[in-house]
């Protein structure tokens, strides 16, 4: 791989796994490359790195980071995979720039991330697979990208799961998972997650709420460091409110992602029915980010 792209810098670690800025040689085109380390992986984490580049390498859409390649370094167990650069950074570098100017998002401009995020989304759970559904499982403000222009991309796929389209039952949490949770209380999880309960594509609509939350009030709607005190929050629905700048109109749509029971949270296409998506998505340029 090094000798077709020239690695630049380091844009982001993870556990096992490294995502580096790097620079195709022969046309000088930069691109991002996820490195994970299969090697040291445990078992179920190894399995994830691997469906991550399986799932990912068949995904083609507007709003979905696009996929170059993969290569797999047998000898040093490295994964590779090259993905497109999304040179406006992710949501919580834009909200949170914003946040340090005091500004807020344009209602515009959230509007027009819900309408992409929905048509990545709808493409994943209807229209990728036929007989299955493929669920982001991780959708946080840290893996929504922008292109300068305003652009959204849905990234970082290493929660990645795949459902049968007619399955009645959906997902169990993994032990992995479960372990996951109960140590670092993520913020972003729905609520049958966190009680580690089967689920579907609907924790991705809950995701989803998350990320336009945090681009109106610069926090998760739940924080807590322990899970016990996390889950307690979530059932009781105690969270910030959005600011009064924003109309009613987005904060009921906001809750509806937010709903509580996945029965009754709204599908991406129930969403996608919405009166402000019948058109394009408007674009609106991303603020740069130092």
């Amino acid at each position: 791989l090094q000798t077709r792209y020239e690695f630049l810098s380091v844009l982001g670690t993870g556990c096992l796994s490294k995502v580096h800025l790097v620079k195709r040689r022969y046309d000088g085109k930069l691109y991002a490359c996820k490195e994970s380390d299969c090697k040291n992986a445990k078992p179920q984490q190894k399995t994830l790195f691997l469906k991550e580049a399986e799932v990912m390498k068949d995904l083609k859409h507007d709003n979905i980071v696009e996929y170059v390649e993969q290569q797999y370094d047998e000898e040093n167990g490295i994964l590779y995979i090259v993905l497109g650069f999304c040179d406006g950074g992710n949501l919580t570098e834009y909200a949170e720039n914003l946040n340090s100017k005091k500004q807020f998002a344009t209602e515009n401009f959230i509007w027009s991330t819900a309408h992409q995020l929905l048509l990545g989304l709808n493409y994943l759970h209807n229209e990728a697979r036929k007989d299955e559904i493929i669920i982001h499982r991780d959708l946080s403000p840290n893996n929504v990208f922008f292109s300068k222009s305003g652009h959204v991309y849905l990234g970082d796929f290493g929660f990645v799961q795949v459902l049968d389209r007619n399955s009645d039952s959906g997902i169990a949490v993994q032990d992995f998972e479960k372990m996951y949770a109960s140590i670092l209380a993520p913020r972003q999880l729905p609520l049958e997650i966190l009680q580690f309960k089967n689920y579907n594509e609907k924790v991705d609509v809950w995701c989803m709420g998350v990320c336009l939350f945090f681009l109106t009030v610069t926090v998760e709607p739940y924080i807590e460091k322990k899970l016990d005190q996390l889950l307690i929050k979530v059932q009781n629905e105690d969270r910030p409110n959005i600011p009064d700048i924003y109309s009613t109109e987005l904060k009921s749509f906001i809750s509806q992602l937010l709903t509580l029971d996945p029965a009754n949270r709204p599908s991406v296409l129930e969403l996608l029915q919405h009166p402000k998506f019948q058109s394009t998505p408007m674009v609106e340029q991303v603020m740069k980010i130092e």
